[in-house]
């Protein structure tokens, strides 16, 4: 019933159903014994269905008629099809033509080398190049590198190296002087332009600030007082007015009213969830 009928309900027929009403059909077993001809009508049907391809090449419980015209040599008891063999082969060699028996007969492996690809394991494949000149069980493709001994060592040492020294090239003064003017030196900082530093112990910069003075922690933080550290005293306290808490007890002086956070007076829950009040 729908709740809004709730206060009529004494007024209402229980037996009352709302909705549309389904219409009745044809069960499923109706339908199959509908199917199931006997006697002079399931002749008739089939006589009906004889025209059909269908039923011609494929008919109900019998193999797919293709219509061939065999010779007559094919219609006596003893026929069989395919070639005999010479002799009985064993199905291992018929599957696995390149195993064992095959090696001692290097023919018959030659064979299906050529008809099947079968190459055996481990084998080059012999695809019948022109390599004009070149042996290819020798020659070996690609640049090769020279080989030198050590190789780590040189890697992370490569200054000690001899072939790795630069050569020796004559430039100009003016040249190498702009040169370490403008480019980075190892250990040494950046020449700007600015001369050479008159006095060695000179510091450039601004100095920092000695101890006591403001900085940028005494901003956030500040220099707060031991009374200002304090908590609130109308802490846990209401303040609303007309809804203080009255002590009535004198024990309760200095309470702190209402449920905690943390709760150590139930037992702890197995599983915690936002939305378990």
């Amino acid at each position: 019933m729908h709740p809004g009928l709730q206060e009529n309900a004494e007024n209402m027929d229980r037996n009352r159903a709302f909705g549309k009403q389904n219409l009745d059909s044809d069960h499923v077993d109706a339908v199959i014994k509908a199917q199931n001809l006997n006697g002079l009508a399931d002749k008739f049907n089939d006589i009906k269905e004889s025209k059909y391809a269908s039923q011609m090449r494929e008919p109900l419980g019998k193999a797919y008629e293709r219509k061939y015209q065999m010779p007559g040599e094919t219609q006596t008891d003893g026929f069989k099809y395919g070639v005999p063999s010479g002799q009985c082969v064993s199905a291992k060699e018929l599957l696995y033509p390149a195993g064992g028996s095959l090696e001692e007969r290097p023919e018959t492996a030659a064979m299906y080398v050529k008809t099947h690809g079968n190459i055996p394991a481990g084998s080059q494949k012999d695809r019948e190049y022109d390599w004009r000149g070149i042996n290819p069980a020798t020659h070996a493709f690609g640049y090769g590198e020279k080989r030198v001994p050590n190789g780590a060592k040189h890697s992370i040492h490569n200054e000690r190296i001899d072939e790795n020294f630069p050569k020796t090239v004559i430039v100009k003064k003016t040249v190498e002087d702009v040169r370490a003017t403008i480019t980075d030196q190892l250990g040494i900082s950046k020449n700007l332009g600015q001369g050479l530093k008159q006095d060695p112990e000179k510091v450039f910069g601004i100095k920092n600030q000695v101890e006591g003075q403001w900085n940028a922690a005494k901003c956030i933080h500040g220099e707060p007082s031991e009374r200002e550290l304090q908590p609130d005293s109308d802490l846990g306290m209401c303040t609303k007015p007309g809804m203080r808490n009255t002590l009535r007890e004198s024990e309760d002086i200095g309470r702190t009213f209402g449920c905690p956070t943390i709760r150590t007076d139930i037992p702890t829950k197995k599983l915690k969830s936002v939305a378990d009040h």
